[in-house]
């Protein structure tokens, strides 16, 4: 390789991935519209990160250390974060967000509104297609005053509807699921069985 083009090489191989990113992050945009989530479509999308790498045959880009992606009202801040896409029509369209930290924070605000739920765990799924958060060993959700508290718990955003779980596996003394409940606000509970 001559002088120069190990630079050349760099620059094009981050350009890849930082269009790659941006076409990913359109995409979630996107789908999260079709799925009832309602994001600020002209908010710029930022993500940063200590390190980046693309897998563009997998449909996966990683994100780690340090990393926070904001859009408009939606924010995820972790220490490691997985994009994940599937072609559809010949485009990108991500169907998962997944993000793990010590703990993993998401923080969705309505539009307009100064409802905002915010939610931690160790291990957090963002399903775009079915508009559906699910968070993973110690997980906590806090929405409008009240949160609950468990070993999983799944957020369904457009019905602001919960579903949370103690891990069995903990035995007798283990974990249970733990609802503080601010009068006049509140969670809205799943009444389906798991």
């Amino acid at each position: 390789m001559r002088p120069g083009q190990h630079k050349q090489a760099v620059s094009r191989a981050a350009l890849k991935i930082a269009c790659g990113c941006l076409a990913l992050l359109l995409a979630v945009n996107s789908n999260a519209q079709s799925s009832g989530v309602r994001l600020d479509s002209s908010a710029p999308i930022s993500i940063e990160a200590d390190s980046a790498e693309q897998d563009e045959k997998l449909g996966v880009t990683t994100y780690k250390g340090n990393v926070a992606i904001v859009q408009g009202s939606l924010s995820i801040v972790a220490d490691l974060v997985r994009i994940i896409s599937r072609t559809v029509n010949d485009s990108r369209v991500v169907g998962t967000i997944s993000a793990d930290g010590s703990p993993a924070v998401f923080t969705h605000s309505a539009p307009g509104s100064s409802d905002t739920t915010s939610a931690r765990a160790s291990s957090i799924e963002y399903l775009l297609d079915e508009g559906k958060i699910i968070l993973q060993r110690d997980a906590t959700l806090i929405q409008q005053g009240s949160s609950v508290s468990g070993d999983r718990i799944e957020y369904f955003i457009e019905e602001k509807r919960v579903k949370a779980n103690a891990n069995e596996n903990a035995g007798a003394d283990g974990s249970r699921v733990r609802t503080v409940i601010t009068p006049g606000a509140g969670i809205i509970f799943d009444d389906q069985q798991p």
